[in-house]
C-alpha cells in the first residue's frame, strides 16, 4: 500500500552536452544498429562523444515518441547542440516507431531508459546505487507481486508504489499486471476506465528527476496502448528519497 506522502514536482535536469562536442564529419550519418547502445557505439566509432550523443538521441527519441502519442507535456530544459540534434535526427530516421515496449527493430519507449543510462558515467551509477532491471525480470517481479497479494485473498483494489522507479522498467509491467487483474475482477467495466484507475493508483518515486519524468512518460504511453486511446490520468509522482521522506 502507498503511504501518505507530500508530492513534489520533479525537477528535470537533462545531462548537458559538452560545449564543443565531437561529431562525425557528416551529419547525414546513418546507423545500421537496432538498439540504443549499438546506435551510440556506431556514432562514437564515427567520432562523436558518447554522453553528448546519447543525450541528443534521447531528445530525438522522446520527440518522435511524443509525436506518435500526441504527448504535449514535455519541454526539455537542455537542448542538444544543432549539429548533434541533426545527427540524432538522421541516425534514427529509418527506424519505425512502436509503442510496444517489447518490439524489436523499432524505436520504442524502452529506448529512453537505455539512452538515459548512457548519458551518465559508470561512476555516477555506482555512487547512487543505480541498477537497471531487464524487461523479462521486471515482468516476472510484477507478476509475482500481484500473485503475492491475490494469494492471500481477492482485494477490491490494489494501490502500488515503486519507491525507486528509475526510468520505469518495473513500473510499466506492474501497470500491465494491474490492468490484467482489474479486468478479470471487473469484466463489465470499460477498458479505458480500468486503465485510468490503475494508473491513478500507481505511485512512482525517484531521486533522479529526469528518470522520474521518463518513467511517467512511459507509463502514459503504456496506459494509452492498454486503453486503446489516450488517457487523461497520470501516475502519482514523488521526486526525492522516499526512504527518508517525512
Amino acid at each position: 500500500m502507498s503511504p501518505t506522502m507530500k508530492r513534489r514536482a520533479p525537477t528535470l535536469r537533462h545531462s548537458p552536452a559538452p560545449s564543443s562536442p565531437r561529431v562525425p564529419a557528416s551529419p547525414r550519418f546513418r546507423v545500421s544498429a537496432s538498439g540504443p547502445a549499438e546506435v551510440v557505439r556506431e556514432l562514437v566509432d564515427a567520432g562523436a562523444e558518447s554522453s553528448a550523443v546519447a543525450h541528443a538521441l534521447y531528445m530525438e527519441a522522446r520527440r518522435r515518441l511524443s509525436e506518435a502519442t500526441g504527448e504535449l507535456l514535455y519541454t526539455p530544459r537542455e537542448d542538444a547542440p544543432d549539429d548533434l540534434a541533426l545527427l540524432a535526427t538522421n541516425a534514427l530516421a529509418l527506424l519505425p516507431v512502436s509503442l510496444d515496449e517489447g518490439e524489436s527493430g523499432a524505436l520504442t519507449p524502452g529506448w529512453l531508459e537505455e539512452l538515459h543510462r548512457l548519458t551518465r558515467p559508470d561512476a555516477d551509477h555506482r555512487r547512487h546505487g543505480r541498477w537497471y532491471t531487464s524487461r523479462p525480470i521486471a515482468r516476472y517481479m510484477a507478476r509475482r507481486a500481484i500473485d503475492a497479494i491475490t494469494g492471500r485473498g481477492m482485494p477490491e483494489r490494489i494501490v502500488a508504489l515503486d519507491p525507486a522507479c528509475g526510468c520505469g522498467a518495473l513500473a510499466v509491467p506492474l501497470l500491465e499486471e494491474l490492468v490484467a487483474f482489474e479486468s478479470r475482477l471487473h469484466p463489465k467495466r470499460h477498458r479505458w476506465d480500468v486503465v485510468e484507475r490503475c494508473l491513478a493508483d500507481l505511485t512512482i518515486a525517484d531521486i533522479d528527476g529526469e528518470a522520474l519524468d521518463t518513467a511517467a512518460f512511459r507509463l502514459r504511453i503504456a496506459a494509452g496502448r492498454l486503453a486503446g486511446r489516450p488517457v487523461n490520468t497520470s501516475p502519482r509522482l514523488f521526486h526525492g528519497d522516499i526512504l527518508t521522506a517525512p
